[in-house]
């Protein structure tokens, strides 16, 4: 009787966990692996979600499920809370978004200097100053070919006008060829007066001996050394007698 009482109580006897874990152990172990062991005791989760569970069930929540678990981001490796992560994610400027306009994709920090100076599709207006707004990839080709208001090159006199200004630049440039509206001989603009005044043979002049009473007003040049020729006897006699 005496045996049974203080098997009932001796410290050194082995026992089951009362929890059913199945660990064997002596009596005066059981308190500390209640405490400290024993997987089938239930705690709150230590990490504050308050979730309840089994030692074992625990290890795999705070390691896999807790919501408030630390975890890095993905992007720029800062860690979280875990249910905060998804938030972050919305503004980590290390993440990698695509522009809402051409689709390039880029990080998040990179979005608005992209938009500002490279995006093909911002639309912009012409710097040029004809007011046109289209992307930027138009205005390339438009600055270069199509804007009225680009500088452009003289073909004759080289000299740079607004395209827009050419047309009328091309009506009074002195290098441009024109023909004569009397013989049609091609020459600079600048050369026309010139040409007129000595060489244009079609051009009506008058007789250098008209002051001496020659008949023959007009005459084109032409015929001016035929006229001469045929006349100089007429000529010369007026003009001996305003000699004497």
């Amino acid at each position: 009787c005496e045996l049974a009482t203080h098997l009932e109580m001796c410290c050194k006897m082995e026992v089951s966990c009362e929890l059913k874990c199945g660990v064997v152990m002596c009596r005066e172990d059981v308190t500390q692996h209640v405490e400290k062991e024993c997987s089938l005791v239930v705690e709150t989760c230590v990490v504050g979600c308050g979730v309840k569970m089994t030692r074992d069930e625990l290890k795999i929540h705070r390691r896999d499920n807790c919501l408030r678990r630390i975890a890095p981001c993905n992007h720029c490796l800062k860690d979280f809370e875990f249910f905060l992560l998804a938030h972050h994610d919305s503004e980590c400027p290390k993440m990698n978004i695509p522009c809402n306009l051409c689709g390039e994709v880029m990080c998040r920090e990179d979005v608005t200097q992209h938009v500002e100076k490279e995006c093909s599709l911002v639309v912009e207006t012409c710097v040029v100053g004809c007011g046109v707004k289209m992307t930027r990839d138009e205005l390339k080709i438009h600055r270069r070919d199509n804007c009225l208001r680009r500088i452009a090159p003289c073909n004759h006199c080289l000299e740079g006008f607004e395209f827009f200004l050419l047309a009328h630049h091309d009506s009074e440039c002195p290098k441009m060829n024109i023909p004569c509206n009397l013989c049609g001989v091609v020459m600079c603009r600048e050369d026309v007066t010139h040409h007129l005044g000595t060489d244009c043979v079609e051009k009506e002049i008058k007789c250098p001996f008209v002051k001496y009473k020659c008949e023959v007003i007009s005459i084109k040049r032409k015929y001016l050394s035929q006229h001469l020729e045929e006349k100089e006897t007429k000529h010369l006699g007026p003009k001996l007698d305003s000699m004497e």
